[in-house]
């Protein structure tokens, strides 16, 4: 991870971008570190969630890409025989 400090504001992106895909590794440490150093607040904030967003916006989550029209159908029906079920909520 000290690599990814030597390299600043970019590595922080980097890092929190890594972090948001399927490799296990924790931004939140990287973040710390690079407060700890002495990066501004605001500015490592940004960094690293625009770096989360853009690494999470790639892999499907949140997105529509990753839930087949026949997975929504089937939970929108689910969802609405429960709530017409007789006596529901009680």
């Amino acid at each position: 991870m000290d690599w990814l400090l030597d390299l600043g504001y970019f590595g922080l992106f980097l890092g929190s971008f890594i972090a948001a895909t399927v490799v296990p590794f924790s931004s939140d440490v990287q973040l710390i570190a690079m407060l700890a150093v002495g990066g501004n607040v605001w500015l490592c904030v940004g960094v690293a969630t625009l770096g989360n967003w853009l690494g999470g916006s790639g892999n499907g989550n949140g997105s529509n890409a990753s839930c087949g029209s026949n997975t929504k159908h089937s939970l929108n029906t689910k969802v609405k025989s429960t709530v017409t079920e007789p006596g529901w909520p009680y």
